[in-house]
């Protein structure tokens, strides 16, 4: 971990408090609250790894649990705009800790896809929450007891794409967590390439 104080000019390691031994993927967030405090997941080798807080701008740091998410895919966190105790963690099942990272719990997901990216919370409203995850994206006005998918955005999380010969052309891709699709690169309809033009492999 490593920090600058001249806008990237110059950087220096970082580490108090942080784990003596292999660190991989660390995911960092300021709380806008409180911007001294910082926290970090961290992914280390020996099972050293975990939740992490700075309340002095990141010089040094204190674990407060074991609480990771899987390096290769996750470790994304995100604070609350007003609340500088409320930090969420994406995973394949979306978490919160309303104790500054001392205990997390899951936020409600009957209703909406898993495997959680990406997050945005207003910061006038700490409520209003909407978050991109493998099924695309999905909107809470109650903090994430309940969700509202977005289904009217083209989106789709495709791992590797191809295209035929044919004119227009078909893109063919496998999607994550939902099979293998062909669609049209054009149409002639006043309504552009909608749901319906695209076939499972």
């Amino acid at each position: 971990l490593h920090k600058s104080e001249d806008g990237g000019q110059t950087w220096r390691k970082v580490t108090k408090g942080l784990p003596e031994v292999h660190l991989g993927r660390i995911g960092l967030a300021v709380a806008p609250s409180e911007p001294d405090t910082h926290y970090a997941v961290i992914e280390a080798s020996q099972e050293k790894g975990g939740f992490f807080r700075s309340t002095d701008e990141g010089e040094s740091w204190e674990k407060m649990s074991d609480h990771t998410a899987q390096g290769q895919y996750y470790n994304e966190i995100y604070c609350d705009p007003k609340d500088v105790d409320r930090v969420y963690s994406m995973d394949t099942w979306l978490h919160v800790t309303e104790d500054g990272g001392k205990t997390f719990t899951r936020v409600g997901e009957k209703t909406k896809h898993v495997d959680n990216h990406a997050m945005w919370i207003d910061p006038g409203n700490p409520k209003h929450l909407v978050l991109g995850n493998d099924g695309g994206l999905d909107v809470s006005y109650d903090q994430g007891d309940t969700w509202e998918f977005v289904n009217t955005i083209a989106v789709g999380q495709f791992y590797a794409i191809g295209v035929d010969m044919r004119k227009p052309y078909y893109v063919c891709g496998g999607l994550q967590d939902n099979g293998s699709f062909c669609g049209p690169s054009a149409t002639r309809t006043n309504q552009g390439i909608v749901n319906a033009d695209w076939f499972r492999v």
